[in-house]
């Protein structure tokens, strides 16, 4: 088996991993083709939005008690009715039974921020 560099977990944002394999891009030339297919997408889908203040919004939802996956889709997502709230929300179980008042507030949370 072959060994790991990899001294945490966490779901990251699509604009954190666009900023993150950017930068590796750039200091070390010569990606995999699927680094570079996969910079290709997030440039796409994850480029724009200040990595930073939407991590910011991530752990302002984890610390609100929405599991951090979640808020982490919620955000890249950024949802705009509460339609989609619910539908991003019933992705894990714990989050699939939150009241509408609830979603409400999460909606708020994001609006005009991701």
């Amino acid at each position: 088996m072959a060994s790991s560099n990899i001294r945490e977990w966490k779901p990251i944002t699509l604009a954190k991993a666009y900023e993150l394999l950017s930068r590796r891009a750039d200091q070390e030339p010569g990606l995999m083709e699927i680094q570079s297919k996969t910079l290709d997408y997030l440039k796409e889908f994850g480029g724009s939005g200040d990595p930073l203040n939407l991590e910011q919004l991530v752990n302002e939802l984890c610390e609100d008690g929405i599991d951090c996956e979640v808020a982490v889709n919620l955000v890249d997502i950024c949802p705009r009715t509460l339609e989609e709230v619910f539908s991003i929300l019933s992705m894990k179980e714990e989050t699939k039974h939150i009241a509408p008042e609830r979603a409400k507030e999460i909606l708020d949370t994001l609006s005009g921020k991701c």
